[in-house]
């Protein structure tokens, strides 16, 4: 979709944008020299930091699963949306204004199902929140906005997180997105509208409700919960809150609720508060805990539990105290525990969860009630116990007792990859329930015997390139690496000498900008190629290659020129002796065939 962007523009926006502040969105980095950072990958689960971002050359790459490119590339992966749509996220985060070769219109029904999604998504929140915040909204706006400010949400807080209001009427929003050029098939497969029962038509899947958009890391809308606002709220939908079904742009496994506007916090505290839902977040951002994420309501997954990894090594995990909630903890624990995470849990008091601590006893109270939370070993053997058991006594327990919730545990711990961090674990619950650690240690070798983790498969993003076409490989990531060799060698370079065709594709970009008297940037090569595999290949180039120096990249173009030589001339042999044993079974003269067979084994000594 590049081409519905004038390439100035694209130029512009690639170096605008600081690469290492878009990826730093997504993973902690750390510099080791100027222009150099590394951090964990992002799109593979790994314990040692194996991804490299240049931020000199504008272009990332994994050694680990080979996924690379530039910044545009980069968000494509994460986000799973269009070039296009990369483009003008970043244009939008720089302030660009973009150039088109076709009108709006026309782009957007260009656009492919994702970009198509995202817009009306962001339609649909600003429709949404316009009806909350407008000065003359209707009657029922009004309740709901009051009802928010008397909960003490405040303006800023409605503003930050996008709050809106779903009108009551059936169909006011498929209306409004019919005026913005949307159709009622596209809203459904958004996931904000139903289809009729009598089938004329569409009706909003949203009515009468308080809304709480769903962002991506990105800040994009890709869902929504509703919930519902007493007296107001069609008797017909008693739901206390409804969501967005899952669409190609939205899975609710792999998002948290806030994440988008607390990483930052999240990351210089070092500690995310993880909450059920969308008024639980609130609850603690109102007692001034604005390092918080909601799991949107559902068990916690490992999707989840890797994306705060990217933030944070620390979880307090604060949900809601009735028996459901407690188990709902336990399992986010043992989720966050087996991803490499310390995590920490709150057992609220008896009957509470955030928002309800928060009305009841005020944000100071709700504070020093998340601040005394339990490690995961405690809360798990606290929580598991008969309501109102002493926690004092566990060491008191039968052996049976002691048995039973040892081996909850080491099922957990034998998930966990690092041994430090199972052996803190293994002591403390020793310590607990006061069973030796011998006997932990013996009981946790045969669970793992009986079932042995095996390492999570990695699905490594690399270009196939034939044994016999190594040299071309090797050639070009010298070149890559060291853009300013093209002058110098292209005289002694053809595209005839390159048999893989992307990486022939590659050597006809670097040749016409050089032949035309152009500079080329390394990172605007993998906007040219929708492979990710070859633009993978050009970031590893880049990368690798320029850690030689100019003359061992020289020497390295050098010796790869040498073997294609010789492989062309191998292959000139091959062919000439194979005609030559051909003739003689025809029995047809064959001198000059070996004067030609004598040239090239001649040409093959001179090349050394």
């Amino acid at each position: 979709m590049s081409g519905y962007i004038d390439n100035n523009d694209i130029d512009k926006v690639r170096e605008a944008v600081d690469i290492v502040e878009v990826v730093s969105d997504y993973v902690n980095l750390k510099q080791k020299r100027p222009g150099d950072w590394w951090g964990t990958c992002p799109f593979h689960q790994e314990k040692t930091a194996s991804f490299h971002v240049m931020s000199d050359r504008g272009m990332f790459h994994c050694f680990g699963c080979g996924k690379g490119g530039n910044v545009f590339s980069f968000l494509m992966e994460m986000e799973g949306i269009s070039f296009f749509e990369a483009v003008r996220t970043l244009a939008e985060r720089v302030g660009i204004q973009l150039r088109t070769t076709q009108r709006a219109d026309d782009i957007k029904k260009a656009g492919d199902a994702k970009d198509r999604l995202y817009q009306i998504n962001r339609l649909a929140e600003a429709w949404f929140h316009d009806n909350l915040v407008k000065e003359r909204g209707s009657r029922e706006a009004a309740q709901a906005h009051r009802y928010l400010l008397d909960r003490g949400i405040t303006p800023d807080i409605i503003e930050r997180f996008k709050l809106g209001w779903a009108e009551t009427g059936w169909d006011g929003l498929v209306k409004h997105a019919g005026l913005g050029g949307f159709k009622e098939n596209q809203l459904v497969e958004a996931g904000l509208a139903l289809r009729r029962k009598d089938g004329r038509g569409c009706v909003d899947r949203f009515r009468g409700r308080i809304m709480f958009p769903i962002h991506n890391l990105s800040g994009k809308a890709v869902a929504f919960g509703g919930r519902i606002l007493d007296g107001v709220t069609s008797g017909d939908e008693p739901a206390k809150y409804i969501n967005s079904p899952e669409t190609v742009i939205y899975h609710k496994g792999d998002l948290l609720y806030g994440l988008f506007a607390a990483r930052d916090r999240i990351r210089k505290t070092g500690i995310c508060h993880l909450v059920e839902g969308y008024t639980d977040l609130l609850a603690l951002i109102l007692a001034g805990l604005d390092n918080a994420a909601a799991s949107l309501g559902t068990a916690l997954t490992r999707t989840q539990a890797r994306l705060l990894k990217r933030f944070t090594n620390k979880v307090v995990v604060v949900y809601d105290s009735d028996a459901a909630g407690l188990a709902a903890g336990r399992r986010a624990a043992d989720v966050l525990t087996i991803a490499g995470i310390e995590a920490r849990l709150v057992m609220l008091p008896e009957g509470e969860d955030p928002d309800s601590l928060l009305r009841t006893g005020g944000a100071e109270l709700l504070r020093k009630t998340v601040a005394n939370d339990l490690s995961f070993i405690r809360f798990h053997l606290y929580s598991s116990l008969p309501p109102g058991s002493d926690p004092g006594k566990l060491a008191d327990l039968s052996s049976a007792e002691k048995i039973t919730l040892a081996g909850s545990l080491l099922e957990t711990i034998r998930s966990i990859r690092d041994p430090l961090q199972r052996d803190l674990l293994l002591s403390e619950l020793s310590s607990e329930i006061v069973i030796g650690r011998e006997a932990l240690d013996q009981a946790l070798q045969r669970l793992r015997a009986r079932s042995f983790l095996a390492d999570e498969a990695i699905d490594r993003t690399k270009l196939s390139v034939p044994k016999e076409n190594v040299a071309e490989r090797d050639l070009l990531r010298a070149l890559l690496g060291h853009i300013e060799l093209m002058k110098r060698f292209i005289g002694n370079l053809q595209p005839e000498m390159f048999n893989t065709p992307p990486l022939k594709e590659i050597y006809r970009v670097l040749e016409r900008a050089n032949l035309q008297g152009k500079s080329i940037d390394p990172a605007s090569l993998p906007d040219r190629f929708t492979d990710p595999a070859v633009r993978a290949f050009i970031a590893e180039s880049v990368s690798t290659g320029s850690t030689m120096d100019v003359e061992e990249a020289q020497g390295e173009v050098t010796e790869c020129l040498v073997a294609l030589r010789r492989r062309d001339i191998r292959r000139k042999i091959s062919r000439i002796e194979q005609m030559i044993q051909q003739a003689e079974k025809e029995g047809r003269p064959t001198r000059d065939l070996m004067k030609q067979l004598l040239a090239h084994q001649k040409d093959m000594r001179s090349v050394g």
